[in-house]
């Protein structure tokens, strides 16, 4: 398989650095999986910049609107399951049965968390008051921050990143040094999906 030339995702666009790092097979280390960003404060001040400005308009949309998104993430992650498990057997060295499983546990969180945009999402609680209604409702807090560590790098992103943007939030998603090109991957995938510019990006 051919090496991967990866890039961050900041504002909607794919961006490079000065400086690169290579991604290994760790069961063969004379394969390189791919290269990637060696990405510093700048881009982390840049990225923040951008999700600041997407969360004002997408914080407007509603749950239902930007649980089409997830879902249509959700269908990507489905159509490339096999491609997706074959790069994490390589770059993360899992047995492919066990990069299956990464990558199919990522769709059911994607699935899920598609489904949360239809479900209620505050609550309502008895007034001491009787003309009084007494509601909570969940808002949006602002720029969610994303570090993931290497042995399940398709799912455990999603843990965060899905549920973040559902609620209105926006990111800045970090995948380990370990396995950058699985972040990557994801990354084309949520442009793919069409997330506005901003609301998720990857360093």
């Amino acid at each position: 398989m051919s090496s991967v030339t990866a890039q961050n995702l900041i504002d909607g666009a794919w961006a490079t650095t000065p400086q690169t790092f290579e991604s290994l097979n760790p069961a063969d280390s004379k394969e390189t999986v791919g290269t990637a960003p060696l990405s510093g404060a700048a881009e982390v001040d840049a990225a923040v910049a951008a999700a600041k400005k997407a969360f004002h308009t997408w914080r407007e949309l509603s749950w239902v609107k930007r649980a089409e998104y997830v879902d249509a993430f959700a269908q990507l992650v489905k159509r490339d399951t096999e491609e997706l498990s074959r790069l994490v057997t390589r770059e993360c060295g899992k047995p492919l049965n066990e990069g299956r499983a990464d990558v199919i546990e990522a769709l059911h969180m994607a699935q899920y968390i598609a489904g949360m945009g239809r479900m209620p999402t505050g609550l309502t609680i008895s007034s001491e008051i009787a003309a009084k209604d007494a509601f909570i409702l969940k808002k949006p807090k602002g720029v969610i921050a994303c570090i993931t560590p290497w042995n399940f790098p398709v799912a455990i992103p999603l843990w965060v990143v899905l549920p973040s943007v559902l609620a209105g939030n926006t990111v800045v998603f970090k995948p380990s040094e370990e396995t950058p090109i699985c972040g990557h991957r994801l990354a084309e995938l949520f442009h793919e999906a069409g997330f506005p510019a901003g609301v998720i990006n990857v360093l």
